[in-house]
């Protein structure tokens, strides 16, 4: 993301909550400033069972404004896409489309979003992608959404039947889960430690 790379963010390793979380906050591009005015506003939301998952939504909604992401998605928006994909949001991604940014966090280009986001190649939203997708052979599992194409027909999904939204990869038709969920796969992506080598690593040997 922009200007994320080479801040100095070890000053944070006091605030009580871990390195990785700093290193979110570093990358989706805030000063330290900004970054010391959301571990505030976190830490006054008296939520330590979602601690890191509200840290992750105030970082990106903070971004946003600053002109570096699309702004949040409608309500509406996000129900048409619950309603074509025949499963609700997990919460997290909820949120973060709701509160922080209509996609475009996340590596590269980002995520894609629900209608009204930025257009990624020839898709515009994950509702369109679920009906269309490339995935001509029906492999893909129904509640399985594409959500960032890292290219070469290699897609992360989000398991939008299980609420913590654990990733799903897949490649040449072969789909597998993950092993983590989405806050963990925004965490390692934006910190470099998912990445696409690490994905067809982990691809299961027929």
């Amino acid at each position: 993301m922009p200007g994320g790379q080479g801040r100095d963010i070890y000053p944070l390793r006091g605030e009580g909550f871990a390195d990785v979380e700093a290193q979110l906050l570093a990358l989706v591009g805030l000063e330290s400033a900004l970054v010391m005015r959301v571990v505030h506003r976190v830490q006054g939301q008296d939520d330590t069972l979602h601690y890191g998952e509200n840290l992750r939504v105030e970082a990106l909604r903070i971004a946003a404004q600053g002109g570096t992401l699309p702004p949040p998605a409608t309500p509406e928006a996000v129900a048409a896409a619950e309603e074509v994909i025949g499963f609700p949001l997990p919460p997290l991604l909820r949120r973060l489309y709701l509160k922080a940014a209509n996609g475009g966090f996340g590596p590269n280009e980002g995520i894609l979003g629900v209608r009204g986001g930025p257009v990624q190649g020839n898709f515009a939203d994950i509702a369109e992608l679920y009906q269309d997708g490339p995935d001509p052979s029906g492999r893909i599992p129904a509640g399985l959404v594409l959500i960032h194409d890292w290219g070469c027909t290699i897609w992360s999904l989000v398991d939008f039947r299980d609420p913590a939204g654990v990733m799903w990869c897949t490649h040449e038709g072969e789909s597998w889960p993950q092993g983590m969920k989405l806050a963990e796969w925004l965490t390692g992506t934006l910190a470099g430690t998912v990445t696409v080598q690490a994905l067809l690593e982990s691809q299961p040997v027929s």
